[in-house]
Formats: C-alpha cells, sequence, structure tokens
C-alpha cells in the first residue's frame, strides 16, 4: 500500500518539479529516485491511463511516441507535453 504512496503521477510531477527548479548538486540527487520513480509510474499507472502496452521505461519517450498517435491518447500525451515544457522548456518535443 505505501508503494502506491510513492510510486503515483502526482508524486512524480512533485519529483519532477524539483528536478526542474534545483542546481548542482541537489538536481543531482533528485535525478536518480526521479528516474526510478518515473520508470515504475510509465509502467504501471500509465499503462492503465493510455490503455497502452509501454514501448519505453521512461514516460517523456512514451509521451512523445503517443503525440503521433490519434484519439484521447494523443490528446492526452499533447496535455503531458505542454506540462513537461512548462517547468522545463524543450523537455518534450
Amino acid at each position: 500500500m505505501i508503494y502506491l504512496f510513492i510510486f503515483n503521477p502526482i508524486t512524480l510531477l512533485l519529483v519532477y518539479i524539483v528536478y526542474t527548479k534545483s542546481r548542482g548538486i541537489y538536481r543531482k540527487a533528485v535525478t536518480v529516485p526521479g528516474a526510478i520513480i518515473d520508470c515504475v509510474v510509465n509502467l504501471t499507472w500509465f499503462s492503465i491511463i493510455f490503455l497502452d502496452v509501454p514501448k519505453e521505461w521512461l514516460l517523456t519517450q512514451r509521451v512523445e511516441r503517443l503525440k503521433e498517435s490519434y484519439g484521447y491518447r494523443q490528446k492526452l500525451a499533447n496535455q503531458l507535453c505542454k506540462i513537461m515544457n512548462y517547468f522545463e522548456q524543450g523537455h518534450c518535443l
């Protein structure tokens, strides 16, 4: 049950925000835990949300691929890209 508290999309967003606002050693300290959370959330939560089998380990690559799809997956992928780019310009292409 504690895993759902740690590994969820909201935690991923918060870690991403901390990552984009941090510099130097603080940014490096967030990188590894952030990558682990990103991987787990991508493989679990976003598999359910997108109803899609992941071909990528990290959410950004998956979202970039799904931007070329159709329907709700494309719309959701575009919205997620906007959120990522809001905090870090050019993160999601």
